[in-house]
């Protein structure tokens, strides 16, 4: 506990000194600034010194928004600045959210209108995420759901059938990633957001039928790539066994099986080979050179990983699990990099093997920071934000 408390500390200095020395902060969720002023709000739960500082940085990254080019992604744009608003208001940092990102309805429909005409499917970067911040209105204001409509008629409209499975062609990439099942480009995280649509309510009874039968499909589809991963060391090829056929994908949140289960997990009516997926993965996949595990971020590193065992943990407590999230953690721990009282967890930026600080919660520092203020009970947004807990 105090090796993570101090390596918590200097993560703080070094998120403090980069906020700082940015003349203009970015309001990027996942990929920059907004991420760091997150982790230094969290933070100030530990050392309300830094409550002052995060609350600085925010008015300072507010006031810069009509001097950017707005964007609506969830990873990079207003509909990530939303959500991650909104969790600082659930967790009493901030007020009068829900009224101020009103204000980001029109623009974020006009994207999304935009990503559907150009087929632009993805969580990260297209409509799917543009989908988790209409769940959030609608929860919050009542507002969304003539978009989210929108986003399952377009959904409904084209999927290609494949017996009893669905799958949906991406437009961009090469011929062997024309159909990703991956959490944060490809069907699984599609699956997730249709999971979560099927259980609000209100919905009309045809938009309820479309959703189940959409989910259902992707789901068979999603099972349709299972492989035997005594043999190809993997329960999932990395993008689908439609383009490569069977072989082996990295461990991380990014892609590959951890995300894959997620997605089998949080189905209405959830498939008990999701749990195998993650049983197989904690008992079996621990080598980090094996299992393309390079460095400590998020979105393909240890700190990702050991989110995922810590959620299974909690939510389906077993010794395997309590074990795999022990190791996770350790590893990461053994990668930080200290620089005169700061903290680091530099990422590969590119097969090349070169390391460099990143930004952000995907692969900066501050989404390690994150992961290891809950490891410590500093209970924070990011399993939200990685979809392994729903906003609502």
């Amino acid at each position: 506990m105090k090796e993570i408390e101090t390596i918590l500390e200097g993560v703080a200095r070094t998120m403090r000194r980069k906020l700082e020395a940015t003349a203009t902060l970015n309001y990027s969720l996942l990929g920059g600034n907004f991420g760091e002023i997150l982790f230094l709000y969290y933070y100030s739960r530990v050392n309300p010194d830094y409550l002052a500082i995060a609350e600085c940085q925010t008015d300072r990254m507010l006031a810069g928004l009509n001097r950017i080019s707005p964007i609506a992604t969830y990873c990079n744009g207003l509909a990530g600045l939303a959500l991650g608003l909104n969790e600082l208001q659930q967790d009493g940092f901030m007020q009068g959210v829900d009224d101020a990102i009103g204000a980001f309805d029109d623009v974020i429909l006009e994207h999304q209108q935009a990503d559907l005409m150009s087929n632009r499917h993805d969580f990260l970067h297209g409509f799917i995420g543009l989908g988790f911040y209409w769940l959030m209105r609608y929860r919050n204001s009542g507002v969304g759901m003539k978009a989210l409509k929108e986003i399952v008629d377009y959904l409904a409209a084209s999927c290609e059938v494949v017996g009893d499975a669905l799958r949906w062609r991406l437009p961009e990439g090469k011929r062997d990633k024309r159909y990703n099942i991956s959490l944060s480009h490809g069907i699984s995280s599609t699956i997730i957001l249709l999971s979560r649509l099927s259980r609000m309510s209100s919905l009309p009874k045809q938009m309820r039928f479309e959703i189940e039968r959409l989910t259902t499909g992707a789901v068979n589809y999603l099972n349709g790539n299972r492989q035997d991963p005594e043999r190809h060391g993997s329960c999932f090829p990395m993008t689908s066994a439609d383009c490569s056929g069977p072989s082996k994908s990295r461990l991380a949140w990014c892609y590959g099986d951890l995300g894959i289960a997620l997605a089998l997990l949080q189905y209405k009516f959830p498939h008990k080979n999701g749990l195998d997926i993650f049983e197989y993965s904690a008992t079996h996949r621990r080598s980090l050179i094996e299992n393309s595990v390079y460095d400590a971020c998020i979105c393909h590193g240890t700190a990702g990983v050991g989110a995922f065992f810590d959620y299974l943990a909690h939510c389906h407590p077993s010794q395997l699990f309590l074990d795999a999230a022990d190791y996770w953690r350790n590893q990461t721990l053994r990668k930080a990099e200290y620089v005169n009282g700061n903290v680091r967890f530099p990422h590969m930026s590119g097969l090349d093997g070169k390391f460099e600080e990143g930004h952000g919660i995907l692969v900066g520092t501050a989404g390690v920071g994150l992961y290891l203020l809950d490891s410590i009970g500093i209970k924070t947004p990011l399993n939200r934000f990685l979809l392994l807990e729903p906003y609502e």
